[in-house]
């Protein structure tokens, strides 16, 4: 309990007057930790229409918290909170081998789709890890699932809805495993390592393109982000310097296509400098701007004003790619960022993780912390707070709930007090703000 009421004091503090109306999370109302005897992680949280919220999870334990499973491989874990924080149901979606959430979206029928990966044996394939979706209703009931993919690691980060009532995946495939297979809309040429793939499907699931987009290397997608006209954005990581990509800045860049309604590749351009640079997530400014969130260990080129290891990297661009603004945010120790949402007063709000404790951090609890922060539109730091205890500690998603109660999920290694005591190696951690 001293630990909980010093960290509410940080978060006042944090919250000073020289934040103005602006710092509108005054108080930690709870923290909460949970998870078995292995390992736990929440990738996701959504809002839901009874003022509650839905937490996407992967669990490995099966004692513990966690009922109704019986192996430790890894399995989709979905935990239902009503709107005072009470957990309603819990559900376990998997099979033999490990299966995993990565993005959770709600659909116009009240129910959700899921999207990670699998390791469901296929015919003749070996455990394979596959691009999963799962639908399930608003109970957690599964309504159908489906896999795609070839004989090496693909998988699926993100998913959003399209106006066709279909939707759209990104992630990574192995285009060296699969042999070249998975362009469905050309012969483009061959790659290899992995490449962003996109896949277009149905209401129900079934396949109606996949394209994908890299080099030589490593790239891989991480967001998707739907324009007015019906094309896409995708946003994510390379370090290839060849085939699609044409002016590679560095070891690891920011790497944003903008593809048609059909898959084919408009414009491709990379952001970054001669360090790693990550693409994390995007959202849309106004129909003419587009705000981008990663991590950059650069001090050059795009990036040259890095604080300390890692500093978490907001971009502002046009529509065509051309940036507005640049700007980072850290201490001089490792800063990543992990989600981007809009806030009602028209900000904008970042999750990340943070071993700082200097600069714009004013407090670091251990090894690393979840750390969260408002920006405005012209990237102005509004507000922030790091929370965690004495080991490894992350955000991964927040969710605006309808009372004004911020929610953030993510992953803990640490025991906050004799209530909040880890169950295992790392636990689900879920913290509310006010």
């Amino acid at each position: 309990m001293t630990f909980i009421i010093f960290l509410i004091w940080t978060v006042l503090l944090a919250c000073s007057k020289k934040d103005g109306p602006l710092a509108i999370f005054k108080k930690i109302s709870e923290i909460h930790l949970f998870g078995g005897s292995q390992n736990e992680e929440a990738q996701a949280v959504v809002a839901t229409q009874d003022g509650g919220y839905l937490v996407l999870a992967n669990t490995q334990s099966s004692d513990g918290d966690i009922t109704g499973k019986t192996t430790e491989d890894y399995d989709l874990w979905l935990l239902k909170f009503d709107a005072n924080h009470e957990l309603l149901w819990q559900k376990i979606i998997g099979h033999a081998n490990n299966d995993k959430g990565n993005s959770i979206i709600p659909t116009p029928d009240g129910g959700w789709l899921i999207a990670g990966s699998t390791q469901d044996a296929q015919p003749n394939q070996n455990n394979i890890t596959q691009v999963w979706l799962v639908k399930i209703d608003s109970q957690a009931q599964l309504l159908w699932e489906k896999t795609y993919g070839y004989a090496g690691v693909d998988v699926a980060y993100d998913i959003l809805a399209t106006t066709d009532g279909g939707f759209l995946v990104s992630g990574i495939i192995d285009v060296t495993a699969s042999n070249g297979a998975g362009n469905t809309k050309s012969k483009a040429q061959k790659h290899a390592g992995g490449d962003y793939w996109v896949l277009k499907v149905d209401a129900a699931g079934n396949l109606q393109w996949s394209r994908y987009f890299g080099g030589s290397y490593t790239d891989t997608a991480q967001d998707a982000l739907a324009l007015s006209d019906g094309s896409f954005l995708i946003l994510g990581t390379s370090d290839s310097e060849d085939v699609d990509i044409s002016k590679n800045k560095g070891t690891y860049d920011l790497w944003l296509l903008r593809i048609s309604a059909d898959g084919t590749m408009l414009w491709e351009k990379s952001f970054g400098g001669t360090q790693i640079d990550e693409g994390v997530k995007m959202q849309l400014i106004s129909s003419s701007e587009v705000m981008l969130v990663g991590t950059t260990r650069s001090t050059d080129l795009d990036a040259a004003q890095n604080k300390g290891g890692a500093d978490v990297w907001v971009l502002t661009l046009d529509i065509e790619g051309a940036v507005l603004r640049e700007k980072t945010y850290g201490g001089s120790s490792f800063d990543t960022a992990t989600s981007l949402n809009k806030t009602t007063n028209g900000h904008y709000l970042i999750t990340g993780n943070s071993r700082s404790a200097d600069y714009d951090l004013t407090q670091n609890q251990g090894y690393s912390d979840a750390w969260v922060f408002t920006i405005d539109r012209q990237g102005a730091l509004q507000w922030q707070v790091s929370v965690g205890g004495p080991q490894l500690d992350t955000a991964n998603d927040a969710a605006l709930l309808d009372d004004g109660t911020l929610v953030v999920v993510g992953t803990s290694n640490s025991s906050f007090s004799e209530a909040q005591y880890n169950n295992g190696f790392s636990d689900v951690l879920i913290f509310t703000l006010q």
